[in-house]
C-alpha cells in the first residue's frame, strides 16, 4: 500500500537499502533504493561534483542532458525514472534489472560471445542515431547485465554524455582505466567509435577469463590489450583480428560506429571452424557399358587441427534434371552422403541406365559443410558409352564371319588331307598357336606397334623351321584368323580407349569384345562343320558352346536397344 503522496519530494521518496558500487575519485556512488510510492527497487546514482559552492553550476545546468536520458526508450538500456538534486550534485533514479553483471567470472562459448557482441551493438547503434548523440564512456563488464533468458542491459550512464555539449567535465573521470580509449584519457574529443574501445576490451576479458581489475596485465609495453594467446582455440582468427580493429589506440583507426562494426561483424564467423580440402576437385566418369553403374574415390579433408568436419553431399540444380517427385531415383549418389571426421574418403556412384547414350553430362555436385567457407562445388563429367549396335558394327563383323568361316574350312581340308598320327596332331597345334599369336599381331597392327608384329611374324617362321612346310600351314591359317579377329576387336572397340592399355583391357571384357571373339571362334567351327558335313561330335560341340553364348549376346544387346528406344523420352537430358 502506497504511503507516499505523489506529490512528495523525490529525496523522500526514495529509500537506500545497500550500496552496490562507489568511485570516490569520480564522485560517483550508485545505491539499490525502494520506491516508497510504488514499492519497486529502484537504482539510484549519484553524480557528486567536487567544487565550492560558488562554483557549483546547479541542478538547471545538466537539465538537458538528464531529459535526453529520459527519452531514451530502447529493451535493453533500463528507463531513467526520475532525477532531482543533491548537495553540490544530481541524482538520477534508474529501472532496476534482476540480472547479473558480467563481471561475475564464467565460461563463454562462441556463440554466446557473438550474440552479446551483436545486443552491445545494438544498443550502441541505437545510442548512435539519437539527436544529438549518446555516448555512454564507461562501458565494462560491471555495466553490462544479463538476465537468465540472455537479454543483456547495459547500465549506468554517466553525466554528461552527450556528444557536443557543452558542460565542462573531465572525460577520464567518467570512466575506467584500463576500457577507456586514449581520446578519453586525454579528455580530447570522443566520437562514435570511443565506445566501441571499451566493448573491445570487455570482450577481451570475458574471452581471456580475467576480471576488469586484472585487465591491465593484458596490456603489452606498447599499450595494447594483447589477448590473443589467452584465447579458446574455438575462437576464429577473423573474429580476433575485428576485436583488435575496434580496440585500435586512435579512433581513426577503428570503425567509425557501431552500424559499421555490426556490418564487419556479420561477414565473419566467430567459432574456429574446419577448413575444406577436396580432392581431387573434378571427376570425370568414362564408363564402358551403358547402364552400367560407376564409382569413382574423392577425399574430403580438413586442415584445421581441434575442429572436427561435418558434412554432406547433393546435386546442384540443373535446368534439365526432373523434378524430385515421388519415386524420383537419383543418377548420381553418394556413399556416405554425410560424414564427420577430418579426412573422409567419399564414393560418387553414377548410375548411366537413366542417361541418354553417346552423350556428354556435366553436372554440379555440392559439399554443404560446418566450414569457413561452408559450400565446395566439384565438377563431374559423364561420357556415356554407346549402345549395342554401334558395338556392332555389321560390315566389320560379316567380314570377320566370312573370312574365319573360309580359314576354317580351308584348315579342315588341309588337315583331312594330312596323314594320321603326329603330322595331323602338329596341324592341329599350328592352328591354335597361330590362332592366339594371330590375335596378338592383330591387336599389335591396329596399335601400331610394330615389334609385337614382328615377333608373331617370327613364331610363324620358326614354327615352319621346326614342323614343317605342311604342318605349318595350320599355323598360317590360324594366325589368319587370329589376326582378323584381332584387329577387328581393337579396331572397333579403340576408338573410345585412347589407345592406352587399361582401355583396350576394358574393351576386351566388354559384351563388344566378346561378341567378336565369339564369332571369329564360331565361324571358325562352322567351317569345319561343313567339311565334317556336321557328323562329327566334337565339332558340335564347339558349335554349341560357342553359337549358345553369342546368340544370347546378340539378343540381349539388341534387347537393350529395343528399351532403350522405348525409355528415351524418360531418359535425363544432358
Amino acid at each position: 500500500m502506497n504511503t507516499l503522496s505523489p506529490t512528495a519530494k523525490p529525496r523522500s521518496r526514495y529509500q537506500a537499502i545497500r550500496e552496490l558500487g562507489r568511485n570516490p575519485e569520480a564522485g560517483r556512488i550508485t545505491y539499490l533504493a525502494k520506491d516508497n510510492l510504488t514499492q519497486n527497487p529502484v537504482t539510484i546514482k549519484q553524480f557528486i561534483f567536487a567544487k565550492p559552492d560558488s562554483e557549483w553550476a546547479g541542478f538547471k545546468a545538466y537539465q538537458s542532458e538528464i531529459e535526453i536520458l529520459q527519452k531514451l526508450s530502447h529493451p535493453s538500456i533500463p528507463c531513467c525514472l526520475n532525477s532531482f538534486q543533491i548537495p553540490n550534485g544530481v541524482a538520477l533514479v534508474w529501472e532496476y534489472k534482476e540480472a547479473k553483471s558480467l563481471g561475475e567470472t564464467r565460461i563463454w562459448n562462441p556463440e554466446e560471445i557473438k550474440q552479446l557482441t551483436v545486443f552491445l551493438l545494438e544498443i550502441l547503434i541505437y545510442l548512435q542515431t539519437q539527436t544529438p548523440p549518446v555516448i555512454h564512456r564507461n562501458i565494462k563488464p560491471e555495466n553490462i547485465l544479463i538476465d537468465e533468458d540472455f537479454k543483456v542491459y547495459l547500465v549506468d550512464f554517466s553525466l554528461p554524455n552527450i556528444q557536443g555539449t557543452q558542460t565542462v567535465i573531465n572525460n577520464a573521470a567518467a570512466g575506467t582505466v584500463g576500457f577507456m580509449p586514449h581520446e578519453q584519457l586525454r579528455n580530447n574529443e570522443l566520437t562514435g567509435a570511443t565506445d566501441l574501445y571499451s566493448i573491445g576490451a570487455t570482450l577481451a576479458c570475458l574471452l581471456s577469463q580475467r576480471p576488469s581489475s586484472q585487465i591491465k596485465t593484458l596490456f603489452d609495453t606498447q599499450g595494447r590489450i594483447n589477448f590473443q594467446n589467452l584465447v579458446s582455440k574455438q575462437i576464429s582468427f577473423s573474429f580476433i583480428q575485428w576485436l583488435e580493429k575496434m580496440m585500435e589506440a586512435y579512433p581513426i583507426q577503428r570503425y567509425p560506429s557501431a552500424a559499421a562494426a555490426l556490418e564487419a561483424l556479420n561477414k565473419i564467423e566467430i567459432e574456429r571452424l574446419p577448413e575444406v580440402r577436396i580432392n581431387p576437385d573434378s571427376l570425370e566418369f568414362k564408363p564402358t557399358e551403358y547402364g552400367e553403374i560407376i564409382a569413382q574415390s574423392i577425399t574430403v579433408s580438413n586442415s584445421i587441427p581441434d575442429t572436427i568436419l561435418k558434412g554432406g553431399w547433393e546435386v546442384a540444380y540443373h535446368p534439365k534434371e526432373p523434378n524430385r517427385r515421388s519415386g524420383y531415383k537419383p543418377w548420381i549418389t553418394f556413399e556416405p552422403k554425410q560424414f564427420e571426421g577430418n579426412r573422409v574418403k567419399c564414393e560418387v556412384i553414377v548410375d548411366t541406365s537413366q542417361l541418354l547414350a553417346d552423350k556428354t553430362y556435366e553436372r554440379q555436385i555440392l559439399l554443404n559443410a560446418i566450414a569457413s567457407s561452408p559450400t565446395h562445388s566439384v565438377t563431374i563429367k559423364v561420357k556415356t558409352p554407346k549402345l549395342a549396335p554401334n558395338l556392332l558394327p555389321k560390315r566389320s563383323l560379316a567380314v570377320l564371319f566370312i573370312v574365319t568361316l573360309a580359314v576354317g574350312f580351308l584348315e579342315s581340308l588341309i588337315v583331312g588331307q594330312q596323314e594320321e598320327g603326329l603330322i595331323e596332331l602338329m596341324a592341329w597345334i599350328g592352328i591354335i598357336l597361330g590362332t592366339g599369336t594371330g590375335f596378338l599381331g592383330g591387336l599389335a597392327g591396329a596399335f601400331g606397334s610394330i615389334p609385337i608384329l614382328g615377333s608373331t611374324v617370327s613364331t610363324a617362321v620358326v614354327y615352319q623351321y621346326r614342323f614343317g612346310y605342311k604342318s605349318s600351314l595350320g599355323f598360317v591359317f590360324g594366325f589368319i584368323i587370329g589376326a582378323t579377329t584381332g584387329y577387328i576387336v581393337r579396331h572397333n572397340l579403340g576408338k573410345s580407349l585412347s589407345g592406352n592399355l587399361s582401355g583396350f583391357r576394358a574393351g576386351m571384357y566388354s559384351t563388344g569384345g566378346l561378341i567378336s571373339c565369339l564369332i571369329a571362334a564360331f565361324s571358325f567351327t562352322m567351317g569345319i562343320a561343313i567339311q565334317y558335313r556336321f557328323m562329327n561330335l566334337f565339332v558340335m560341340l564347339a558349335l554349341g558352346l560357342t553359337g549358345l553364348p553369342l546368340g544370347y549376346l546378340i539378343f540381349s544387346q539388341y534387347q537393350i536397344l529395343t528399351n532403350y528406344r522405348k525409355a528415351v523420352k524418360h531418359l535425363i537430358k544432358p
